[in-house]
């Protein structure tokens, strides 16, 4: 499998204010991630053209110090409200860069199970005015790393065959792209499921980095995803 060199899970956190933001709280610009194939086949994440190995928490509640202490150095969380949260006097990203911490930037993807109609257009179009937001608001903040695009939204069994949610996830990340192309887009799927890489390979070209959360088969995950004809990057 041609895994990505990453470490386990990958921070996800959006900023507050772009120029703005930079400007009144003296930030250093904006990094560039990339993923890069080498010779060999494997692929390597780079930040500002150094590799970038993740050695990552996802963040609820938790001490971003104590994720530091323990030799962490980055963060993923789910939604893009978490970046409203106050740490020790500063948002989160903020506090998280000044620590030398990255964030992969999440940005709740809406479930079927919890009422959302991919059929229905006015909804269809607040999700996207909503991520139009997100990223130019927070895109040039030092601590991205990664835009997190959705989490398990197909875990449930009503989303298998529903091909509308992957090609709306391919037209978001492909809105992502076009306002900051120096950030990798990443899904988090739950578990490496065959049928759920096929969907992805058919509908969603515009993904750079597969996330899978895997616990007790985690070391299955690359063989699964090979198996399954996905022979891209990817990060548990």
């Amino acid at each position: 499998m041609r895994r990505l060199r990453i470490g386990c899970a990958v921070a996800a956190l959006l900023a507050a204010s772009s120029a703005n933001l930079q400007a009144s709280q003296n930030l250093a610009p904006g990094s560039k991630v990339s993923v890069v194939q080498q010779s060999d086949g494997k692929f390597t994440l780079m930040r500002d053209g150094e590799p970038y190995e993740v050695k990552g928490a996802g963040i609820g509640t938790g001490d971003l110090r104590l994720l530091k202490a323990s030799g962490g150095n980055s963060v993923r969380t789910w939604g893009i409200e978490k970046l409203d949260r106050i740490v020790e006097g500063k948002p989160l990203l903020d506090h998280a860069h000044e620590l030398g911490l990255t964030v992969s930037v999440g940005f709740w993807v809406q479930h079927v199970r919890h009422g959302f109609d991919y059929g229905d257009a006015a909804f269809i179009e607040r999700q996207r005015n909503r991520l139009r937001e997100a990223v130019l608001k927070y895109k040039d903040h030092p601590a991205l790393l990664t835009w997190s695009l959705g989490n398990e939204m197909e875990a449930f069994a009503e989303a298998q065959g529903d091909d509308r949610i992957w090609k709306e996830l391919n037209h978001l990340a492909g809105m992502i792209k076009e306002m900051d192309p120096h950030h990798p887009v990443i899904t988090v799927i739950a578990s490496a499921t065959p049928w759920k890489v096929e969907a992805i390979l058919e509908h969603y070209p515009n993904l750079d980095i597969v996330g899978v959360n895997a616990y007790g088969g985690a070391a299955s995950v690359g063989r699964i995803l090979r198996e399954a004809g996905w022979n891209g990057p990817y990060m548990l």
